[in-house]
């Protein structure tokens, strides 16, 4: 029997941070929805970026200018629309003998950053004094220094950014899949035809009067041409450097920028760009990869050097950058592309993790003026629209109210604080969980706040189905502690529980050493 009977307005293939903008501002003009993702939401890059919402100012050696431009003002709108899941980020950006950039280009770009917002959110870009520098980084090199700059950005959630926004559309009505793959898409006298398997298993097909393809790198088999041209973006993640600020500076190997920042109480160092394996389902980070970063942050750490054994996790995804004659991975350009395959079959590539939301309405435009022009449908508002999970300093519960919370929930204070911090207004979903299910206030670890209600909720209310959904694209959990193998044992016992699992600790584990694991 066909699951998917509903007759579709626009079918979306592809569950990453596009797929999820795409989903909401369609459902909310009132079309009919329907998304499908092969693997879990945000499989690809959207849950391996460099955890940032900025305006991307190296782009503008590259006069990249309208998308920096649209950058700003998207990270802007995250930071008014999403204040619990993207916060403001201080960078300082140190310039030496050796940097490929100069003082003066430095100030001329901090100058066109600034002025490129319509509605400046975060103050306004400074230089920095060397005494200031050495206080601030007492272990920054210093050596053959020639100016500092400071800026603004934002650092995200981005699996909590892709997971709200799916949320948001199913409430509206979207009906939402993951682990389920579209393939042969065919026209039919009602429009497209597509069938949809789970598990290598054909599970029924579904008619939509219009396809989007957002699925990132794996776009290029729906085209007969190369719709993008992936590269490779590594991440390490480092002990805490006691940074107060982020750093942007240049890898003396290559002269590419890369960033190191604090990171969940811990630094994390980005990111590569490279075309190599192509192994999209199964990224792989190899030593040499890995070593590049140490290698550039040895360049500029004076107090120690980083060796492998000091990175507790990595990860790595493939950006979906849209094919160009550009052969080095680090200039390609990061413009987006909207490609019609056939007559109402359109995909969507390129652009910024932080430009999701315009390219939605940009691709929801298209959709709307060629296939339902003869149809009133509700304006894009988007822009308006704030997360379900928005929450900001005005709404932490007061002192009595945290002690009411933690008596009636048997939770400790450090437990609430943190579902406050991770889930913003959705920590009282969480804390619902445990009206129905008193044991799950227990922590998976003595040592840290994280409790079984979180895993119960993400299985229950957001599509988990494999622990790597929940270790890597619910939560970072996974990469934050795995250096901690008790822990991730213990979270696999619980879910083997909790799903019945058939598979051992070790099994439910393996996608997440494989994910997470330096080859070689």
């Amino acid at each position: 029997m066909n699951p998917f009977t509903q007759h579709l307005d626009v079918c979306i293939i592809g569950g990453g941070i596009n797929g999820a903008g795409l989903a909401l501002d369609a459902t909310l003009r009132g079309l009919r929805v329907g998304l499908f993702e092969q693997f879990d939401f945000g499989f690809g890059a959207s849950t391996a970026t460099s955890k940032l919402a900025h305006g991307g100012l190296r782009y503008l050696e590259s006069r990249q200018f309208n998308l920096v431009k649209e950058s700003l003002n998207e990270r802007n709108f995250l930071l008014n629309k999403a204040p619990h899941l993207v916060k403001p980020l201080q960078f300082y950006v140190p310039l030496y003998k050796h940097s490929k950039w100069k003082p003066w280009e430095l100030k001329i770009g901090l100058k066109l950053y600034d002025w490129m917002q319509t509605q400046r959110s975060l103050p306004a870009h400074h230089m920095v004094q060397k005494h200031q520098l050495a206080t601030d980084v007492p272990w920054l090199n210093k050596s053959d220094l020639v100016a500092c700059g400071s800026y603004f950005d934002a650092q995200m959630a981005d699996h909590r950014l892709i997971m709200e926004l799916l949320l948001m559309a199913h409430n509206e009505g979207a009906e939402i899949h993951n682990y389920t793959k579209a393939s042969n898409i065919q026209e039919t006298s009602s429009g497209l035809g597509i069938d949809l398997h789970r598990e290598d298993k054909y599970i029924g097909s579904v008619n939509a009067n219009s396809v989007i393809l957002a699925t990132g790198a794996w776009n290029n088999q729906w085209s007969d041409g190369s719709l993008v041209k992936p590269t490779k973006g590594i991440h390490i993640v480092l002990p805490d450097m006691d940074l107060s600020v982020a750093l942007l500076l240049m890898a003396p190997k290559d002269d590419r920028v890369f960033f190191m920042m604090p990171w969940e109480g811990k630094t994390l160092v980005g990111t590569t760009d490279q075309q190599d394996d192509l192994q999209y389902s199964l990224p792989r980070v190899s030593q040499e990869d890995v070593q590049y970063l140490l290698d550039a942050v040895n360049a500029y750490h004076t107090k120690r050097t980083w060796a492998l054994n000091d990175v507790s996790g990595v990860f790595c995804g493939y950006r979906p950058l849209i094919q160009t004659n550009e052969k080095s991975p680090s200039k390609q350009s990061r413009e987006e592309s909207y490609v019609w395959l056939n007559h109402h079959m359109l995909s969507v590539s390129g652009g910024k993790y932080t430009t999701y939301r315009s390219m939605a309405e940009r691709a929801i435009n298209l959709i709307q003026n060629k296939v339902f022009f003869d149809r009133v449908l509700t304006k894009s508002n988007t822009s308006m629209l704030g997360f379900m999970g928005a929450f900001d300093m005005p709404d932490w519960p007061s002192e009595t109210q945290l002690t009411q919370l933690s008596d009636r929930y048997r939770l400790s204070r450090e437990s609430l604080v943190h579902l406050i911090e991770t889930y913003g207004m959705l920590y009282k979903d969480v804390l619902n969980t445990i009206s129905y299910h008193p044991e799950s206030s227990i922590r998976f670890d003595i040592e840290l706040p994280i409790i079984l209600a979180e895993l119960k909720y993400a299985v229950s209310k957001e599509w988990v189905r494999e622990l790597d959904d929940f270790l890597l694209r619910r939560t970072y959990y996974g990469v934050m502690h795995y250096d901690q193998p008790d822990f991730l044992r213990s979270v696999a016992t619980q879910f083997k529980q909790m799903t019945a699992s058939p598979l051992s600790e070790e099994q439910l584990l393996k996608p997440l050493h494989d994910r997470l694991g330096i080859n070689g």
